[in-house]
């Protein structure tokens, strides 16, 4: 163990210097706000598939507004009394669902060692038990029939089956919903447990455990808009639509489900990947503008800050003396900067408010100028094209 620990320190620390490299190398406008960047990839997205975006925005719109359709007084009554009456269909199906249930178990108990054989008693329990799940779908079936007679009085684009409908999906959505919490407590658990005695940091922890969370919510939610699919034919067809309005209404009903649950989606991964991209984008412009240079590099980042007296009469000095000043830096001769030059900042698209501002160069890190600005210790890490060397 420690044995591999500085090998995977030393990759680390390499990993850490080649993502700062990379983030060095990037200027503000290749990282635009998040907000830019998404109606950058929606304007995209609706260029390139017109006719899925259509169909998006129509099934969320019939999600958020779509109530149905308000059935006439007289439909409203006959369907109100019609339901009354199925009530009696209803309390045989639950009669013959709870016979059902106590037969099974009865026959279960009959069976022999782990269920492998079954004597005359346990064949004649099995009989019973499927003449029983025989009335049980009688029972359903005349259920089904009287509950259509009423629901065919309002119609498939109602109101009652419009909400019929939604109870359908939210009742599938809380399903696929409760298995990725359960999935992601799961997760979580022997995730914790694998990383005892890895050396993991909380930031790939917590990057792990989020992929997890969202495959978690991917397949439940699918899974979800399955099982509300495959019902909702059903429900449709207790309303004794005509075949074009039933495949109408059909169509519409998955459109507004899919349309809501892939806005959940893209909420969840849009969350995510606007953290992900704002912390990358903070990193970058950080690096660009020198912001925190003190905080970050330690001693190098105290340029100016420490010095005393005599340092700064040092710098003065410098500042006349161009030859020893280049002779620190070969790169100086060629780019025209001295330390202790006097210069202005500009074009600093991420930072303008330090546009304008007067400093004094104090060294170079790699390509950057470190520039004490005037009335104060900061220190910025600037490139020279955001350095205007005539100053009056």
């Amino acid at each position: 163990m420690h044995r591999r620990r500085p090998a995977q320190n030393e990759a680390a620390a390499r990993a850490a210097g080649q993502l700062t490299e990379h983030l060095s190398k990037l200027k503000p406008e290749d990282l635009p706000p998040v907000h830019v960047v998404a109606y950058k990839g929606a304007t995209k997205f609706v260029k390139a598939y017109p006719v899925t975006s259509v169909l998006y925005i129509l099934g969320l719109g019939l999600m958020c507004f779509a109530s149905g359709l308000m059935p006439s007084e007289e439909a409203a009554d006959e369907y109100s009394r019609l339901l009354q009456e199925a009530d009696y269909e209803t309390s045989i199906l639950e009669t013959a669902e709870l016979k059902v249930a106590k037969q099974n178990g009865r026959y279960q108990n009959t069976r022999g060692f782990m269920g492998f054989s079954c004597d005359t008693a346990c064949n004649r329990e099995y009989q019973t038990l499927q003449r029983y799940q025989q009335e049980h779908k009688e029972a359903k079936a005349a259920q089904f029939k009287a509950l259509s007679q009423a629901k065919g009085k309002v119609g498939v684009f109602s109101m009652f089956a419009v909400q019929e409908a939604r109870d359908l999906f939210w009742g599938s959505m809380g399903q696929g919903k409760a298995f990725a919490k359960r999935a992601s407590m799961w997760d979580l658990l022997f995730m914790g447990l694998g990383s005892i005695g890895r050396d993991e940091g909380m930031v790939a922890f917590a990057f792990r455990l989020a992929l997890n969370v969202l495959m978690n919510f991917t397949m439940g939610l699918i899974g979800a808009t399955v099982a509300f699919i495959w019902f909702l034919w059903d429900v449709i067809r207790a309303y004794q639509p005509d075949p074009v309005t039933a495949v109408l209404a059909f169509s519409l009903f998955t459109i507004a489900a899919i349309s809501m649950v892939a806005t959940y989606l893209m909420t969840l991964y849009g969350a995510v990947g606007a953290s992900a991209y704002m912390i990358v984008r903070q990193c970058a412009l950080s690096i660009d503008n020198g912001q925190g240079g003190a905080e970050r590099r330690g001693p190098a980042g105290h340029i100016g800050h420490d010095e005393d007296e005599s340092s700064q009469e040092r710098a003065g000095d410098a500042a006349g003396n161009s030859d020893s000043a280049r002779e620190e830096h070969a790169s100086w001769a060629a780019s025209g900067l001295r330390r202790g030059q006097r210069v202005r900042v500009r074009g600093l698209a991420s930072r303008p408010e330090f546009n304008g501002t007067l400093g004094l160069i104090r060294g170079q890190e790699e390509d950057r100028w470190l520039v004490q600005l005037d009335g104060g210790d900061k220190v910025l890490k600037l490139k020279e094209a955001n350095l205007d060397a005539h100053v009056d």
